[in-house]
């Protein structure tokens, strides 16, 4: 059982960590606080027998029972714990890894051999090949050998309307879509950037009809025109950024004979210029392996706040 006082030490150094970063420190601190305790609450609820007894049922691996699956505290010594649980890659099964969130702010190099040991104790019958830290950007909690799994990008759509973008002359369009009417040529559009980018097929996926759709009917999906030619879509949805309803990048693609050409930067614009009335932030993920959309990221004008770090076991 995580107990009230598990989380409340949980929260208390997620907070600490994340309230002196210059990423945060403007957003109301109550609302972030607040927000960090419904997700430390929300993970803890994966530790509930039901949940597990459909996680083990749906990803269905042989040798597995629904305890495995149970998220959980895990000690490192009398004061220091971290919780810890099972994740796949993709939701691939082939990908085990374990999802980490400590207890502690302050660099704790001396403690990475023993956190491995003990997720490759607790978690050996799924294999998993590594585990994930999410920090603030410049800030770390471990030291050593740890790789990059994927950013978030956030920035002010104020501050980001703001930057001068060399003008072009080809005319970009954003059109609201009522429905994801041409979701078959979507589909075909990813299988040409798979073939022309097979590592990003793990990382970069489809969304579905369904989502689309949501987005569309929250007045968040457009059809991207270049000269007036269906050239992309480009979507967001509302999601909790530390306790502000802002819009996350839910997709973005450009078809193929458009990708490459510099226009990342302009859709990115044209779709900030959309949200303005309407949000305060625009943000979404960016993996690592996809190094020229966090390029256009930047030269837009957001940053990184948070990175996932990854450290092999």
């Amino acid at each position: 059982m995580i107990t009230k006082l598990q989380i409340d030490a949980l929260v208390a150094s997620k907070f600490d960590l994340y309230k002196s970063s210059v990423h945060f420190m403007n957003l109301n601190l109550e609302n972030m606080k607040a927000s960090m305790r419904e997700e430390v609450e929300s993970l803890c609820e994966l530790a509930a027998p039901e949940i597990c007894r459909v996680r083990c049922q749906h990803f269905n691996l042989e040798g597995v029972t629904p305890a495995d699956y149970r998220e959980r505290i895990i000690y490192l010594d009398d004061d220091l714990f971290f919780l810890a649980g099972i994740r796949f890659q993709g939701l691939d099964v082939t990908k085990p890894f374990v999802s980490v969130m400590p207890n502690f702010s302050q660099k704790c190099g001396d403690h990475l051999t023993k956190i491995r040991q003990l997720i490759a104790s607790e978690f050996g019958v799924f294999s998993p090949t590594n585990f994930n830290i999410t920090l603030p950007e410049g800030e770390n909690v471990l030291i050593g050998e740890q790789l990059i799994d994927r950013y978030t990008i956030a920035g002010d759509i104020k501050e980001l309307l703001e930057i001068k973008l060399a003008p072009r002359p080809e005319k970009l369009e954003l059109i609201p879509l009522l429905v994801m009417d041409f979701y078959d040529d979507y589909i075909y559009e990813y299988k040409l950037l798979y073939n022309a980018a097979p590592f990003l097929r793990s990382e970069v996926k489809t969304e579905s009809l369904d989502s689309l759709n949501e987005s569309a009917k929250n007045g968040l999906l457009f059809k991207v025109l270049i000269n007036d030619k269906c050239a992309g879509v480009i979507g967001g949805y509302i999601e909790d950024y530390f306790g502000q309803k802002e819009v996350c990048i839910l997709e973005e693609l450009l078809f193929s004979s458009y990708r490459g050409k510099g226009f990342g930067a302009y859709l990115q614009k044209a779709f900030a210029e959309k949200m303005l009335d309407r949000f305060s932030i625009l943000w979404g993920h960016i993996s690592y392996l996809n190094p020229a959309s966090l390029k256009t990221a930047l030269k837009n004008g957001r940053k990184i706040t948070e990175i996932e770090y990854t450290w092999k076991i």
